[in-house]
């Protein structure tokens, strides 16, 4: 682990950066580029909040002391309550204006698992929250091996959460449907399965008491019909606010034809997809001020400023698209190959902003093992990017930050000829604690695998 020697750049000043382990008893996908933030820093304790997947799958908490330089005890925050080999159960993270933190995992086509902390700004005790479910009914629609005691029941199940906190209330995107209807129609069955809430949609709830209650804001994405199909899923990829605005980023299935036909889940997720929900009105907007009904249809994805690029201009592994608001901007990274004017020749990370359009900026040397990539804003107002890198001998990857300063783009390797599985960034973070990131196990060791704080760790 280190710094390259060989910079994009021109500038000499970019802050050491390193990896630190929090911990070598991760498991797959404990980082989850869709369950999404992670990692929260409240300047108040001037403390970073994690979650990650942790032992048997299940959610953990720690936090890091930016006074102390120490993370604290990893603490189990709830079971979860799908199946071990299912990487879909990672916990995502926000923390209220009074310091509780919220806690969601453990879905998979399922009701959502939640837990809250029993005293603000604390780890170490959670209170698993929900509807008591009664197992023996056998009346709750969940994916198979689902098993818990609690879970949201009064509101739909789904799929990769994303939470966040607005004026002390909560909010949750998520994909919605649960099985055995998740999936779109089904040749097999009678009746429609493309009714709300099935994978064509994506909605929001928001809670006002602090998790007690909950309400169902959406649908606020409905994909059906999308590339003239019945049913095409929809990824959410990221949600954030500022000023009221609830940000949301998107993608769509092409569909597997030759495993699920015709079901449209699957395959390559290709072009991308911005607009946000005005808690003010209820209603969504892209960034060019075009008012859109509830939910946007497949037919709005193809008006005003709501698609970001086309499905020719994504990398079939492109599928992850993560946004950051700053200064007012919208900044939205994805891979692509084909986005911009000149042909690119490798699959690379770009950058798009809208300036009465979406403009693409491609990081150079941005050519990526995977689609996973971040970006944040760093304490001296720089724009980074977090990637990961193929490696020369392809056998493994690198953490590599790329920071745009003064014009230019400059490159630090973080972690190297790693198998590097998954990132997140730290929501607001700084950079001594800046994203973290997780091992990919091997065949034997679900279990066994590293997850790391990448920062300049300065104490």
């Amino acid at each position: 682990m280190g710094s390259d020697p060989d910079s994009l750049g021109t500038s000499d000043s970019t802050v050491p950066v390193t990896a630190r382990t929090i911990t070598e008893e991760a498991g797959r996908k404990a980082a989850h580029d869709k369950q999404n933030p992670q990692g929260v820093y409240r300047a108040e304790r001037d403390t970073t909040y994690v979650v990650f997947r942790g032992d048997d799958a299940d959610p953990f908490a720690t936090e890091y002391d930016h006074a102390t330089g120490e993370f604290g005890p990893l603490t189990r925050v709830g079971r979860n309550p799908i199946p071990d080999d299912d990487t879909h159960g990672a916990p995502a993270l926000t923390v209220d204006d009074d310091g509780y933190l919220h806690v969601f995992y453990g879905v998979h086509n399922d009701p959502i698992s939640y837990a809250r902390s029993a005293r603000p700004y604390e780890t170490t005790e959670w209170e698993v929250l929900g509807d008591p479910v009664d197992r023996e009914a056998d009346e709750v629609l969940a994916s198979p091996g689902w098993d818990t005691d609690r879970a949201l029941l009064s509101v739909p199940g789904g799929t990769y959460t994303f939470p966040l906190t607005y004026q002390n209330d909560i909010y949750l995107l998520y994909r919605t449907g649960t099985e055995p209807n998740a999936h779109g129609a089904d040749p097999e069955q009678d009746g429609d399965r493309t009714a709300y809430p099935s994978h064509e949609f994506a909605t929001i709830l928001r809670s006002t008491d602090r998790g007690e209650t909950w309400e169902d804001l959406g649908p606020v994405i409905d994909t059906r019909g999308a590339r003239d199909r019945p049913e095409t899923d929809a990824y959410v990829e990221d949600f954030d606010e500022r000023d009221g605005k609830l940000h949301i980023t998107w993608t769509v299935a092409t569909g597997d034809a030759e495993s699920q036909p015709p079901r449209g889940h699957d395959g390559p997720r290709k072009g991308g997809f911005h607009a946000y929900y005005d808690v003010s009105d209820g209603e969504l907007y892209d960034l060019a001020g075009n008012r859109y009904s509830t939910p946007i249809t497949w037919e709005d994805h193809n008006r005003g400023a709501v698609r970001i690029a086309n499905d020719e201009h994504v990398t079939e592994s492109g599928w992850v698209y993560k946004h950051l608001i700053a200064d007012g901007d919208v900044y939205v990274i994805f891979q692509s190959q084909s986005n911009l004017s000149d042909s690119i020749d490798d699959p690379q990370h770009v950058i798009a902003t809208y300036d009465g359009g979406w403009q693409f900026e491609p990081i150079p040397g941005g050519q990526t093992a995977s689609s996973h990539g971040h970006i944040r804003i760093s304490d001296a107002g720089d724009l980074e990017a977090h990637l990961v890198e193929r490696t020369a001998g392809g056998d493994g990857s690198n953490f590599t930050r790329f920071v745009r300063r003064d014009g230019s783009w400059e490159r630090t390797r973080v972690i190297e000829n790693e198998a590097i599985e998954g990132i997140n960034t730290v929501r607001d973070g700084t950079d001594e604690f800046a994203a973290i990131a997780n091992e990919c196990s091997g065949e034997n060791d679900e279990f066994s695998e590293r997850l790391w704080g990448v920062g300049s760790f300065e104490t």
